[in-house]
């Protein structure tokens, strides 16, 4: 379980786990390819950060869904109610994974199933596909218990939670996943601007050795653009994946360029590591990792559609 936290009522613990005989599975990932669904595994590599491994070699988050599914077993929900348990006897709980991803600017809940005041033992599942080209960045998933229905208290469970909706506590740890496996992840928009180019990349930071490169870079691709049916991968009869590559290429010049304009770049590479994901440790991976060479705008600009050439195909 994750770092304790003092509540004012009853929550989840070990205790209560084993007393219930409860088995929350790890979360299973998936991905399906000409109809037919191939596991992937998540591996740590990292502390409290996991990634995808595929055995095939050919998931990626742009080209293909990802689907995750949990099993939670509970071999006496009884335990869970009453004056010995969390929730009063009359109340129903549930279980969900709430999962969220900054960097793609969404969060949701995958429902599990309920748990009632029985003895007789149950199994909870529950499954959701996020759609290819959806995510970036971090996605974390963590498997909480909710109050779902509240119940009539006795004089002895007054001291319990008893409104819908709050959580009970973890039945799984959090799980961190690195979805692009690097921290130069570019928020991608497609938007409506008629009249105005194919797409534009705009620069929005303070600070860049501490603001997040997630949140101070995105790229505007125009929906109403004549040349938009190139670089969307709804549109497979057109897409043109060396027209979206020349776009990548060119917004990463321009981020670099503009660092480099407003005296920014220098302090950029000599602090690279001061905050997680900042557009000062993107640049750095940038320059450093992927050894874009910054000496000039045109140097700058054939490095990277070299490497977007040949890494990116």
């Amino acid at each position: 379980m994750a770092n304790k936290i003092l509540s004012l009522y009853p929550r989840i613990n070990r205790d209560i786990l084993m007393d219930t005989g409860c088995k929350t599975s790890r979360y299973q990932f998936s991905y399906s390819d000409n109809g037919i669904t191939y596991p992937l595994e998540c591996n740590a590599f990292e502390e409290g950060l996991y990634e995808i491994d595929d055995p095939r070699g050919l998931w990626n988050a742009d080209e293909y869904s990802l689907s995750v599914r949990q099993i939670i077993s509970v071999k006496d929900p009884s335990r869970l109610f009453g004056p010995g348990g969390i929730a009063c006897a009359s109340s129903v709980l549930t279980a969900a994974i709430v999962w969220k991803s900054a960097d793609s600017r969404q969060r949701g809940i995958i429902r599990l199933g309920d748990i009632v005041n029985s003895s007789q033992p149950c199994e909870l599942s529950g499954s959701s596909t996020f759609a290819k080209g959806s995510l970036r960045g971090n996605i974390t998933f963590e498997t909480q218990l909710f109050i779902k229905k509240p119940g009539t208290p006795s004089r002895d469970e007054e001291k319990f939670a008893n409104l819908s909706g709050i959580s009970l506590g973890q039945l799984h740890d959090v799980v961190d996943l690195v979805i692009d496996g690097s921290a130069s992840v570019f928020p991608i928009f497609e938007v409506d601007m008629p009249g105005e180019p194919l797409w534009e990349v705009r620069c929005d930071w303070t600070d860049p050795v501490y603001d997040k490169f997630s949140e101070s870079v995105t790229i505007y691709l125009n929906r109403s653009h004549p040349s938009y049916k190139y670089i969307t991968r709804t549109d497979q009869a057109h897409f043109s994946p060396d027209l979206l590559n020349e776009i990548m290429s060119s917004a990463i010049t321009q981020v670099i360029m503009t660092l480099k304009e407003n005296d920014e770049l220098d302090p950029c590479l000599k602090s690279p590591g001061e905050v997680r994901g900042s557009v000062a440790e993107a640049v750095n991976y940038f320059v450093t990792t992927l050894e874009f060479d910054i000496t000039s705008s045109i140097s700058l600009s054939k490095s990277i559609r070299k490497f977007m050439d040949e890494g990116m195909k």
